[in-house]
């Protein structure tokens, strides 16, 4: 026993002595000697969310201490704005950077603490108020340039068909009135905001070569410095509820507020809103989390007397004499006679539960409850059983002693064995007494200003739902081990195993996935640190359309699934390397080489778990093949995600391998992505393809097309860029810039006077770009910056246009006539147009496709009627007709009989660069 004592007063010492980290390993201890004698450049920035103190304390502070004090390192620190501080990093000018978002692209050069805190993207206001992402349809939103936030917010509006128009500027904070894009944390003052999606985590960012450095830094993170940002982050959120709450109250409610004594407030449990943990040995639930949330951000306390009363009936006669001051409480006549009810903060379902043995035909109600009021509407007087608590209701409802009950929770009674019939959705209120109307009025105004009730509800759901995992572990028979251990021990022994076990079920439970129980993202970070030699497979799997079940079925149904996929997951791999990454995403890795036996083995389990449910459920699965240790187990991961998603767009594919093929196009795809959410567009130029006329062979104008070769790709052809620009809400990009280049050529061969008035240059116009709202004001202003009449220029808009707002398309196009521009349709094939439409338009000019023209084909009089008939369809309506794809003289002598005004095509000539078409323009004016 004394050698017991003696071990523990040393890990106490250990545990509450130490300032300086302890090397956990003779590795550790050589990397902190090989850094001893060298100075780390460390950045930081200067953004309030770093640099502000809250009680002397702030997250630059925090990384400061860890590096310098802790770690005993040496370092130089660098304060600055963020911008700069990155391109410092990127140049190798500073070390180590104290904030970065982890991104697949980063990580070609740096390595990745865990995150600091997770972050979640929000658009925020102080003056617009928001429902949900289609109100930001057209609406300008304000944002730092090139942040990696930005791709995200197009990639999700982009998936929605939603236009935006994103600002840069230098402090986005200056336009709070307006619409502004940042993460949680940035924007927590602002008075509207809402989510749009959780992003990867904020980390300390380091390069590669620091590798080393890594695990020791995450060590030091999870020992003691996870917890302290945390608590940082918590007061900061406390004291903007405080400042709001505070500045709301009237006069004569802060002088009642600065007299007020403890409240006495009582639950009245039901196992929704409140439940009593065992386990945790207090209430948890959505009240509880209320109330603790109120008494940390305001002066007020609560005194909780639960402990004082046995039974549901003691605790409401007791709010009858005034014993309780706060009661939450259902509505009914009799109450709102007797007491003043605030804001409602919650509602519950309320369910009649039914035996299939109808023997004894009484309902069971707790006694002086809103149930009792309303079984009174249903049920004769004598029909009904009154009880003091639902613990003896569920006993004689289990045991037949009564038919049914109305309550609020279904834990426990099956409905295989118990009908169970969902009877109303019921508010629920804080109550207070009629004497108590200021009272009403400040918990009213802590319900605004000091809680996020939906926050509040989805943590509620996190503790409840962890709670019965834990019984589920049967922690109950630990815990009673520590009791004895620690009555026979002394207090400053028990202060010491207290922190240590506490931490490790900490650090078990953020391992964990609550619901399932599978590893989570933490546990897979840890796994990606200690990757060497691993060989095998790296599996991502998504459950397709998980929002869509839940919407359908419901978040229950929703968990459910997930649980039952999780245990499919466990019977086919093995579960020490399975990991739940996010709600509907799993990550696993597969130490052997039967792949294709385990996924199919899954799926076998997917198709008859669809038979017996009925339900549409399909996954999405992508694996890579790690053959040597030159991949990193991040990189694998990455490359399976790439497989999976690909496999999105075959709902008859189950599963897809990320082969070298897939990794180099969609590596191809997403850099060509980024180079367009980054607006690197200065490589894209337009050539021209010049126009003829059909009657004598002169050149009467051309056609802009994009051309794009990259420093990083070479040439990317236009039959690859443009789909993903438009799949990504950028092709107007692509579009103006072409304009702009097509109106400075005109400007440029107007004053070599190598054009006149009847020669036109054409671009072409998406519909993407059509139907943004600046697009009459670009044209206006780019034909002002060049000092050009629109009367040289011909836009060309597709037949799709005509799909959209009609009413918008013409009053658009009526714009643009007014700038004497003329408007062509291009591609045209009698699709979407038709003859009432084209009468309708403001249009010059029609485009044949050069589809139509590849049916004139010698000999084919049928091919050659459809043909006549587009141009007599055109011509009636008095439009110049453009045949593009001429590529054969028979083609040509067709169009010339049937008096076609104008051509293009590699007949007369492919598309040429600017210089080339300038040389064509001098040699006819020479001539």
């Amino acid at each position: 026993m004394f050698k017991i004592t003696t071990l523990f007063f040393i890990i106490f010492i250990s545990t509450f002595s130490s300032n300086k980290y302890k090397p956990k390993n003779i590795q550790e201890k050589i990397t902190l000697n090989k850094y001893k004698h060298k100075i780390l450049t460390v950045g930081l920035s200067d953004a309030d969310l770093f640099q502000s103190k809250t009680n002397g304390q702030s997250l630059n502070l925090i990384i400061k201490d860890l590096l310098e004090n802790y770690l005993d390192l040496k370092i130089k620190v660098k304060i600055d704005d963020w911008d700069d501080l990155y391109k410092e990093y990127k140049n190798n000018k500073i070390d180590i950077l104290g904030n970065l978002t982890h991104s697949l692209k980063r990580t070609d050069h740096s390595v990745f603490s865990y995150p600091l805190f997770d972050q979640s993207l929000y658009i925020a206001s102080n003056k617009i108020k928001l429902q949900n992402l289609e109100d930001l349809s057209n609406k300008n939103i304000y944002t730092v340039k090139d942040s990696i936030y930005n791709n995200y917010l197009n990639g999700l509006v982009s998936n929605k068909n939603i236009n935006i128009n994103l600002i840069s500027t230098n402090n986005k904070m200056n336009f709070k009135n307006q619409l502004i894009l940042g993460p949680e944390k940035e924007i927590e003052k602002l008075k509207y905001k809402i989510k749009l999606i959780s992003l990867p985590g904020l980390s300390i960012g380091l390069h590669k070569k620091y590798n080393d450095l890594l695990p020791i830094i995450n060590n030091a993170l999870n020992e003691k410095y996870l917890k302290e940002i945390s608590n940082l982050f918590k007061e900061k959120k406390n004291n903007i509820y405080k400042e709001n709450f505070y500045n709301s109250l009237t006069l004569d409610e802060k002088i009642y507020l600065k007299k007020l004594k403890p409240l006495n407030f009582a639950y009245e449990a039901d196992q929704n809103i409140v439940y009593y943990s065992k386990e945790f040995n207090q209430y948890i639930g959505f009240i509880p989390l209320i109330i603790k949330e109120i008494q940390e951000r305001s002066s007020i306390r609560f005194n909780i007397v639960n402990n004082n009363f046995k039974n549901l009936n003691e605790i409401y006669n007791a709010f009858l004499e005034e014993k309780v001051d706060i009661l939450p409480l259902a509505k009914n006549k009799e109450r709102n006679n007797l007491f003043e009810f605030t804001n409602q903060v919650d509602s519950v379902n309320l369910f009649e539960i039914t035996n299939y043995k109808y023997d004894i035909k009484k309902i069971g109600v707790i006694q002086n409850s809103i149930e009792e009021s309303i079984a009174q509407n249903y049920f004769l007087k004598n029909n009904i059983v009154l009880y003091n608590n639902y613990e003896n209701l569920k006993k004689d409802l289990i045991s037949h002693k009564i038919m049914s009950g109305f309550l609020f929770s279904r834990e426990g009674l099956s409905s295989d064995k118990f009908k169970i019939k969902k009877m109303m959705e019921i508010p629920i209120y804080f109550s207070v007494h009629k004497d108590d109307i200021i009272l009403k009025n400040i918990l009213n105004k802590a319900i605004i200003h000091l809680l996020n009730l939906k926050d509040i509800k989805e943590k509620a759901k996190e503790d409840i739902n962890y709670e019965r995992f834990l019984k589920n572990e049967n922690n109950k028979d630990k815990n009673k081990i520590l009791l004895y251990l620690w009555s026979i021990t002394s207090i400053l022994f028990i202060i010491a195993l207290f922190k240590i076990i506490f931490h490790k079920k900490m650090v078990k439970r953020l391992k964990k996935d609550p619901l399932t129980g599978l590893k989570n993202r933490i546990e897979f970070n840890s796994f990606n640190f200690n990757d060497i030699d691993l060989k095998g497979y790296a599996i991502s799997i998504d459950i397709n359309n998980l929002k869509d079940f839940n919407d359908k079925y419901g978040h229950i149904a929703g968990d459910n699934l997930i649980l039952k996929i999780s245990n499919f997951l466990k019977n086919t791999f093995n579960e020490n390397y399975t990991f739940r990454i996010t709600g509907d995403s799993f990550y696993i890795y597969l130490d052997n080489n039967n792949i294709l036996f385990h996924l199919d083995k899954l799926i076998d389990h997917i198709r008859k778990f669809k038979k017996i449910s009925g339900y549409f459920i399909h996954l999405n699965i992508g694996y890579f093949h790690i053959k040597n240790n030159e991949t990193s187990l991040e990189k694998a991961f990455n490359y399976a995600d790439m497989a999976m998603y690909e496999s999105k767009k075959n709902l008859s594919l189950y599963y897809l391998e990320a082969t070298d093929l897939l990794i180099k196009k969609k590596e191809r795809e997403y850099t060509i992505k980024n180079l367009l959410r980054e607006e690197k567009i200065n490589e894209i130029f337009p050539v021209y393809q010049p126009k003829f006329s059909i009657k004598n062979n002169e050149i009467i104008g051309g056609e802009a097309l994009a051309r794009w070769i990259t420093t990083d790709l070479g040439f990317i052809s236009p039959a690859e860029f443009i789909p993903i620009a438009e799949k990504i809400k950028q092709i107007y990009l692509i579009d103006y810039k072409i304009a702009e280049e097509t109106i400075k050529t005109i400007k440029k061969w107007k004053d070599l006077n190598l054009i006149n008035k009847n020669f036109k240059l054409s671009f072409n116009i998406s519909m993407e770009t059509f139907e943004r709202e600046d697009i009459v004001n670009t044209l206006t202003t780019l034909l002002d910056k060049y000092n050009i009449s629109g009367e040289y220029i011909e836009i060309e808009i597709t037949e799709s246009i005509l799909s959209s707002n009609l009413n918008k398309t013409l009053e658009k196009l009526k714009l643009i006539k007014n700038l004497n521009i003329q408007i062509s349709i291009d591609d045209f094939t009698a699709g979407h147009s038709t003859a009432t439409l084209l009468t309708c338009l403001p249009i010059d000019i029609v485009k044949f496709d050069k589809s139509i023209l590849d049916i004139i084909v010698e000999s084919n009089s049928y091919n050659h009627s459809i043909y006549k008939n587009l141009i007599s369809l055109v011509k009636d309506l008095n439009l110049k007709i453009v045949a593009e794809g001429i590529e054969t003289e028979y083609q040509l002598k067709f169009l010339k009989d049937n008096n076609i005004d104008i051509g293009q095509g590699y007949l007369f000539s492919k598309p040429i660069p600017s210089i080339d078409f300038e040389n064509l323009l001098q040699k006819k004016r020479d001539e």
